[in-house]
């Protein structure tokens, strides 16, 4: 892959959370990015063996370090928030998160919440680690593949590293929130709505709005349209 895939403004993206974590994104009045070795999947942030091959052939010869400990400086600083890109709510993903909610927003208001020098956002690629090896042609490459198996999620992804190369000395620096950090900005630019999730009653839909509202949150809180009733 020699450079990343454009993604339009106005693509839809979603973020399922629990109530929760619904109201800690409004107290620190932020996204939380997850340290990406806590994500629960042993092969974020891997190179293929195809991969290897490939970043080995371009490097100085005697300067190769541990391919095991670049991966562990890859996943121990990189942070990630990871979106469902889809112009409709997932049955899947309802069912995933269970009793739950979701932010709606767009790559547009992600992208002009995230300040673009820290973090950078692009789509996830699903390929076989077996066989495929993708050109990992920057720090943040590896965290961009999974396997064909989470081909369900549709990921877009946030990431933030917190290490720097001057040559071929790391320099690395922690947030200040360890395993993971808030980029605060302004939520109201960021969700254009918050949906419920199926079969939410009322009084939970009014609560999830009254919270929001308490912490000056002034958008939509919406039930899902996977509760409306056939057209016939």
């Amino acid at each position: 892959m020699s450079e990343k895939k454009k993604i339009a403004d106005d693509t839809v993206i979603w973020r399922y959370m629990d109530f929760t974590r619904f109201v800690a994104m409004l107290e620190h009045r932020g996204l939380y990015f997850t340290r990406a070795d806590l994500l629960g999947d042993p092969f974020e942030g891997t190179f293929t063996p195809g991969s290897i091959d490939a970043l080995t052939a371009q490097m100085p010869e005697g300067n190769v370090q541990p391919w095991s400990e670049i991966v562990r400086t890859l996943r121990n600083k990189s942070y990630v928030t990871c979106w469902h890109e889809s112009p409709h709510e997932s049955a899947a993903l309802w069912r995933l998160y269970g009793d739950s909610l979701a932010i709606q927003s767009t790559h547009g208001r992600l992208r002009h919440f995230l300040p673009p020098d820290l973090y950078d956002i692009a789509r996830v690629q699903y390929i076989n680690y077996e066989k495929d090896y993708p050109d990992i042609y920057y720090s943040a490459g590896a965290l961009l593949f999974k396997r064909s198996s989470f081909a369900h999620e549709r990921e877009i992804r946030a990431i933030m590293q917190t290490f720097t190369y001057e040559g071929d000395t790391l320099i690395a620096y922690e947030p200040p929130n360890l395993p993971g950090d808030y980029a605060v900005g302004n939520l109201d630019e960021l969700i254009e709505a918050v949906v419920v999730a199926p079969g939410t009653p009322a009084w939970r839909r009014e609560l999830v709005f009254k919270v929001g509202r308490k912490y000056g949150l002034d958008i939509q809180c919406l039930s899902s349209k996977l509760d409306l009733p056939p057209p016939f």
